[in-house]
């Protein structure tokens, strides 16, 4: 632990939430105008109340489901990049197979944050 003290440990989980809000209201604020089918936003808000909760406890992530709904609907319609789907499908594998929590859960947010913002005009 060392240099690491408890005020420098609330610190810089502190500013690791503050980095993750600013980054999910600059990928939201531009769907606000859009109709939103799939539930993009939504799943990112989800992705990001469950990455910055204090304590979140595994039955939390049945929460994400809401992102996986709405990549596999956007998938059947070719409504969403291929990294999103594939990103989504890494993630839910890592929860299944109980690897690694934190990490699933923050494939899940990039996830989510591709899935929100992907322009699929530019990708064809």
């Amino acid at each position: 632990n060392g240099w690491l003290t408890p005020g420098l440990r609330l610190l810089f989980t502190a500013l690791a939430d503050l980095l993750v809000l600013v980054i999910t209201i600059l990928r939201t604020i531009p769907t606000a105008d859009e109709q939103d089918r799939q539930g993009r936003a939504l799943s990112l808000w989800v992705a990001t109340m469950i990455l910055i909760s204090p304590v979140a406890w595994y039955h939390y992530f049945v929460l994400l489901l809401i992102l996986f709904a709405g990549l596999a609907s956007a998938a059947a319609q070719g409504r969403v990049s291929r990294r999103a789907i594939w990103m989504g499908l890494f993630s839910y594998v890592m929860i299944l197979a109980t690897i690694e929590p934190l990490f699933a859960l923050l494939c899940a947010y990039v996830a989510a944050c591709w899935f929100a913002t992907d322009d699929l005009s530019a990708m064809d």
